[in-house]
Order: C-alpha cells, then sequence, then structure tokens
C-alpha cells in the first residue's frame, strides 16, 4: 500500500473526494495508488495539500504497511 492510500483511507475519504481537491480524475488517483503511475511533481504537490500532508511530497509513494 502506498502511503497516499494509507493517509486517505485514515482520513475516511474516498478516491472521488481527494481527487477532486488535488485537482486528478478517480482513476489517475487510483493508477499513484496502485503504483501504475508516477505523478508529475505539481500533481503530487497537489495530492500532498489535498491530503494535508507536509512532507517531502515524493513520500507519498513509498510503500507502508498496511
Amino acid at each position: 500500500m502506498k502511503r497516499c492510500q494509507q493517509l486517505r483511507e485514515a482520513q475516511g475519504r474516498s478516491k472521488n473526494a481527494v481527487a477532486k481537491d488535488a485537482r486528478l480524475t478517480p482513476s489517475c488517483l487510483s493508477t499513484i495508488e496502485s503504483g501504475r503511475w508516477h505523478p508529475y511533481d505539481v500533481q503530487l504537490a497537489r495530492l500532498a495539500e489535498s491530503l494535508g500532508f507536509f512532507g517531502d511530497p515524493s513520500t507519498l509513494l513509498e510503500e507502508v504497511d498496511e
């Protein structure tokens, strides 16, 4: 599981809600969370902001324990 998915689920937010806040499509967010696509830096920064994450946005793509 990617850190971005872990944070989203911990907040109880849907992919649709986070994607809308980050100006991404829900399918784009799904591919990011599954690791099938690496977003551009600006997209990653918007995702971090949407999740209220203040660390290095690139760490949102790291695998974490479920």
